[in-house]
């Protein structure tokens, strides 16, 4: 027959066992950080009367001669890439980036491949993306799409 004392400490092995396993993935959830993996969280200040040019895209291919601009100006978010330029006012939370609503765009009778980038963009914003700056190169990343820019001067 056990002891008292040896008995709590077998029951104190199998239970703490599970909670070191608990403890460790979500160090290991930690550690990965946010989406965007450098720079810092974009603020508003950052933002403001700012131009940025996409310098490169991975995880979706742009049509060719085409890249992403973003203008941000009292409030509004526009982007284009290509064809039309979508508009509308933008929020901030966290490092989370994204239209307040549906955009307003321009009706340019596009080719059908600008057409299907239009809407990946639309999508892409509206549901958010998570965006950092680091000097004037911001970072945005959503899944497994990393779109890194440049501020214009």
């Amino acid at each position: 027959m056990r002891s008292l004392s040896g008995t709590m400490a077998a029951m104190t092995k199998r239970t703490f066992a599970p909670f070191v396993v608990v403890l460790l993935m979500l160090a290991g959830t930690a550690a990965c950080g946010s989406d965007a993996s450098s720079g810092t969280a974009v603020t508003e200040s950052d933002l403001a009367g700012a131009t940025y040019v996409s310098t490169s895209v991975t995880g979706h291919t742009l049509v060719k001669g085409t890249s992403i601009k973003l203008v941000f100006d009292s409030g509004n978010m526009a982007v284009s890439a290509g064809c039309n330029t979508q508009t509308g006012p933008y929020t901030l939370a966290g490092e989370n980036l994204n239209w307040k609503t549906q955009p307003a765009s321009t009706m340019m009778a596009c080719a059908e491949d600008l057409s299907a980038q239009d809407d990946w963009l639309r999508a892409l914003f509206i549901s958010g993306v998570a965006t950092t700056i680091d000097g004037t190169k911001m970072t945005m990343v959503k899944a497994d799409v990393t779109i890194e820019l440049s501020k214009e001067s």
